[in-house]
């Protein structure tokens, strides 16, 4: 190539970046903006004695180290640890089933497919009130279908450790359209062939399950387990309005904690000191998570 057709291609290539930069950069603003300012004035922030009112004042390490003395911040952890335990494995096992269900319907998968997918349209604070309505203990769905079969109502919302199941039970019926389509994507790529190999040697379909839909499954797993544990430390709005975390804090998880304490007690400075803890335990368990799924899959 000659030394004017090497210039031009370097001005086109020039030309390009100047246009690829141009379309990111709304999108790259409104991350500065809207992501990276919050972040390093939620950091500076932790440092402060703040109520969003009067002044700051600075205090160093004070909110860090209240926050290792709250009885009710670590209470909160453990109970997010609960709610963490039952609604990972829950939705990860309905959202696979789900997945090969409709996989292997010939007809009005579409339809399936639609019906399941649903809820994630429904706006999690709505479905937090139809739920409540659901599970109200004298006029309640569930508890009017449980007396027509001559059994005792249950107080769902009223224990403690019913109402954490009911937490679960909302946030799954939530999220079960939105993994299974993943799951979908993930069974859709494995080659069919495996499995008429398969079949011909005789294996039966939960062999075919286990040595062939699994491994290769593995990396869509990993994907979703990791976007279910930060989705599940993350659970808010639906619970705020199920059960406001009651009763008697059963339900308070770490986030709505953290609300309390920023909007109710005005405790700017400690809100951020144990929202910057909370999102360190997020990556911490989310990169062990990493290392160890990535471990087993080079295996």
């Amino acid at each position: 190539m000659s030394a004017k057709g090497k210039s031009a291609l370097t001005a086109l290539r020039a030309r390009e970046m100047k246009f690829g930069y141009l379309f990111v950069a709304p999108a790259l603003i409104c991350l500065i903006i809207f992501t990276f300012i919050p972040i390093v004035d939620a950091v500076s922030l932790s440092f402060f004695d703040y109520n969003a009112i009067a002044t700051k004042n600075f205090i160093g390490l004070a909110n860090y180290q209240a926050m290792f003395a709250d009885e009710s911040w670590i209470e909160s952890l453990g109970i997010t640890a609960k709610y963490v335990l039952m609604y990972v494995p829950a939705l990860f096992v309905i959202s696979l089933c789900l997945a090969l269900i409709i996989r292997h319907i010939t007809s009005l998968s579409g339809l399936f497919r639609t019906t399941f997918f649903m809820p994630i349209i429904v706006s999690a604070t709505a479905a937090g009130i139809i739920f409540k309505m659901v599970f109200n203990k004298n006029s309640g769905f569930i508890n009017m279908a449980i007396r027509s079969v001559g059994l005792n109502a249950l107080n769902w919302l009223g224990v403690g450790s019913n109402a954490l199941i009911c937490c679960v039970i909302l946030a799954v019926w939530l999220g079960m359209g939105y993994y299974m389509i993943i799951f979908l994507a993930g069974l859709q790529d494995i080659p069919k062939d495996y499995y008429e190999a398969a079949r011909i040697d005789g294996a039966n379909a939960l062999q075919q399950f286990r040595h062939i839909t699994l491994p290769c499954l593995s990396q869509t797993s990993i994907f979703v387990f990791v976007m279910l544990i930060i989705n599940a430390f993350q659970t808010f709005d639906s619970i705020k309005m199920l059960t406001d975390g009651g009763p008697n804090d059963a339900t308070k998880l770490a986030v709505l904690r953290i609300y309390e304490n920023s909007f109710i007690h005005f405790r700017m400075g400690y809100s951020c000191a144990t929202s910057l803890m909370l999102f360190a335990i997020i990556f911490s368990i989310s990169l062990i998570q990493l290392k160890i799924t990535g471990a087993m899959s080079r295996e």
